[in-house]
């Protein structure tokens, strides 16, 4: 029995079979859907759908057009991750003098979350710049590097894709949309508001499909209430020793696997690889005691 880690209902297949392009929030969804999509063919080959994460359809939307000679999109390229860390780096070093005890690398990073996050929030430029803070001096050093990074990006003809998705938002009109085909989105909860603007957009000119495959009803469901309604009890079990431990979790993970050879077991640990070799040690000691271990 196949193991997937996506369930691909009728509806879901059938839209993706007529060719849409199927827009996920990350990479991993994205696998997931391909993988099941396989899973459930009748045959050994088979078409691949179009499922595309979002942030990378984007960047491709961009260069179609910019392909085109559409503007803005002609006029802007896309910043590449490698460099958009150079700029705010360079950004960071520039006020080195004035904060000699800044990690800049770290800094860095920091602050081209902070730019995104922003940015994916609100449209608002008062937001974008904390125009309600700057009296403060960590939103102050904040605003120096956003406007140097911003002044790199605009000398180099570079846009970061943050900023791509709301000014694809605002400038994408019905004859480029035409150039997308159909398009859908699959569990895209509490969307931010760039791309909910983007999406907006899109379902003035296009047929804009959506699909949620979790009951938003239920998302404020404790633990307890989900193990209720499956008719499962926790408990909690502690170990003096690791191999212990260990162990249990293989006699469990192999009672699972006996009353139903078909299911998906999961086990959870906060370091994989300290434990990998023991535990696969562990299992073969649990299905088979007279094995060479």
């Amino acid at each position: 029995m196949a193991i997937t880690r996506f369930k691909l209902d009728d509806t879901l297949r059938k839209a993706l079979d007529s060719g849409i392009t199927l827009l996920t929030p990350n990479y991993r969804l994205a696998a997931s859907v391909l993988e099941a999509f396989g899973s459930a063919s009748a045959t050994t080959s088979w078409r691949e759908p179009n499922v595309v994460p979002v942030d990378i359809w984007i960047a491709q939307v961009w260069e179609m057009l910019s392909t085109r000679g559409l503007s803005p999109y002609v006029d802007l390229d896309i910043l590449e991750p490698g460099l958009e860390r150079e700029l705010w780096l360079e950004a960071v070093e520039e006020t080195r003098e004035e904060h000699p005890l800044i990690d800049a690398s770290a800094m860095a990073r920091i602050a081209s979350r902070a730019f995104q996050d922003l940015r994916r929030a609100s449209a608002e430029s008062s937001v974008h710049w904390l125009q309600e803070y700057d009296y403060l001096d960590d939103v102050a050093l904040f605003n120096t590097w956003q406007t140097h990074f911003l002044s790199r990006c605009d000398a180099l003809g570079r846009i970061t894709l943050v900023e791509a998705t709301s000014l694809l938002a605002q400038k994408l009109d019905a004859s480029s949309a035409k150039l997308l085909g159909d398009i859908a989105t699959l569990n895209f909860y509490e969307t931010p508001a760039n791309y909910r603007a983007l999406f907006e957009r899109l379902s003035e000119h296009t047929s804009l499909r959506g699909f949620l495959t979790l009951d938003e009803s239920r998302f404020s469901e404790t633990p307890n209430d989900l193990l209720a309604a499956n008719n499962v009890t926790a408990c909690r079990t502690e170990f003096k020793e690791q191999a212990n431990e260990i162990q249990a979790a293989a006699n469990w993970a192999l009672m699972l696997q006996q009353k139903d050879p078909g299911s998906h077991i999961g086990i959870i640990t906060p370091a994989p690889a300290n434990v990998q070799q023991d535990l696969e040690r562990a299992l073969r000691r649990s299905y088979d005691q007279n094995a060479f271990l």
